[in-house]
């Protein structure tokens, strides 16, 4: 994992992480084209979740890209304050549009991990009993969406 974000990821990694994100979105085209709502609501999250991993891959802090996105977009209000929208519904830039500063993310460094001094004992972390459920976790998480972004480690490869 980095932790500085960088374009230079060899071009396997990029072939790999391209190609887990084409089956994904393939696997979520033929769910919708099938009405199977089980399968679409897996898709995305198999997307999101190859997504998360495929950033871990170049140092990006996702959350950080997705809440400057997400502000960006909330700029696009016409001067009524609501959506100006082309006719297939697709939302357009408004007045006030503020495009999305992302190379100013990526060069904002993130918080440094803790040190062992300061990482929680096994004594200190939460029992399973204590834990909240993965609902309850994405939640209280919050973002843009309201459901949270999901802690990526290890193989970012879905089931």
């Amino acid at each position: 994992m980095r932790t500085e974000p960088t374009a230079g990821v060899d071009l396997a990694q990029v072939t790999l992480r391209q190609s887990l994100i084409d089956e994904e979105v393939g696997e979520l085209a033929a769910a919708a084209r099938a009405g199977d709502l089980v399968e679409v609501a897996d898709a995305l999250a198999d997307i999101v979740y190859v997504a998360y991993g495929t950033a871990l891959v170049y140092g990006i802090d996702l959350d950080a890209v997705i809440d400057e996105v997400h502000a960006s977009n909330m700029t696009k209000l016409g001067a009524d304050g609501r959506p100006v929208r082309r006719a297939d519904g697709k939302i357009l830039k408004g007045p006030g549009f503020r495009p999305p500063d992302i190379a100013a993310v990526l060069a904002a460094r993130p918080d440094p991990a803790p040190t062992a001094a300061e990482s929680p004992t096994a004594a200190e972390l939460p029992t399973a009993a204590e834990s909240p459920t993965a609902a309850e976790s994405c939640t209280a998480a919050g973002g843009p969406t309201g459901i949270g972004h999901p802690p990526v480690s290890g193989s970012s490869q879905p089931d």
